[in-house]
């Protein structure tokens, strides 16, 4: 990724140097392979899959800071879908390149 990003911003200016300003780059990694799961405990102590569209950004995630504080670069873990039978597997999605006015909250 550290050689990807700068070869886009490259290529980019490249093509855009005669535009009136610099198109804005988000870059999503998207990441299925990974050895994290995540469970729901109930009001019974019992464990269970946490339901489908679960987000997890705090905690475990390393750059989801406060609102307040820079949020261009972030990652965070979705859980697509839910399963009846085993562990759901989560993604994980990291933004190392953010230069729109998106934040976290809008991904």
């Amino acid at each position: 990724m550290a050689s990807e990003i700068p070869q886009l911003e490259e290529a980019i200016k490249e093509l855009y140097n005669l535009a009136k300003e610099k198109p804005q780059i988000t870059v999503v990694v998207v990441n299925k392979r990974i050895i994290q799961r995540f469970f729901v405990i109930d009001a019974q102590g019992r464990t269970s899959n946490p339901p489908s569209g679960c987000i997890i950004d705090k905690g475990l995630v390393e750059s989801a800071g406060s609102e307040s504080s820079n949020n261009k670069k972030f990652d965070f873990f979705l859980t697509p879908a839910g399963t009846t039978q085993g562990c759901v597997k989560p993604t994980h999605f990291f933004v190392p390149k953010n230069d729109s006015d998106l934040t976290r909250l809008d991904i």
